[in-house]
């Protein structure tokens, strides 16, 4: 359990660190131009977007990592979340893989946790917190787990 705790604070740490180290200028994602209603800068000027589902996939590309942390780029459908880098920590119980999973992109962080399902690959997710544009952000949905993938399937919201 220490050692869990201490690599959980570690990969939040790590992530904290990476944001306050990066002026926007030089940042490591390049903000690119999205027709997506629920960009941050839309929510905060359109408030009839807060509290409304959207449905989103959220696909995970395991490139690199070994057990129990895995990294690779992440991408959303629509360009809901600009395109950003993963790390996810596994933790495994029984039948049941516990993941968390630290987006990083050029507007914040997003924490989701997943539970799977061993023989079957298949859970669910929530987001747990998010910085930057992400504080208000709030999601959950099924995840399925095809080998080297991590694909989130479900909804995202604001809320006030």
């Amino acid at each position: 359990m220490k050692t869990q705790l201490k690599s959980m604070l570690h990969l939040i740490g790590v992530s904290f660190i990476i944001l306050i180290g990066c002026k926007k200028e030089d940042s490591f994602v390049s903000p690119g131009p999205s027709s997506s209603i629920l960009t941050a800068n839309a929510v905060a000027s359109n408030t009839s977007e807060i509290n409304k589902p959207v449905p989103v996939t959220i696909t995970m590309t395991i490139t690199g990592g070994t057990f129990p942390t895995y990294t690779g780029p992440i991408t959303t459908t629509g360009d809901l979340i600009p395109q950003g880098q993963g790390s996810m920590y596994v933790n495994s119980f029984g039948n049941v893989f516990h993941c968390t999973i630290a987006l990083v992109t050029s507007e914040g962080t997003l924490m989701i946790r997943e539970e799977c399902n061993k023989t079957t690959f298949m859970g669910q997710w929530q987001i747990m917190e998010g910085t930057g544009a992400y504080v208000n952000l709030r999601g959950n949905g099924k995840v399925m787990m095809p080998r080297g993938f991590e694909v989130l399937e479900g909804v995202i919201y604001w809320i006030q």
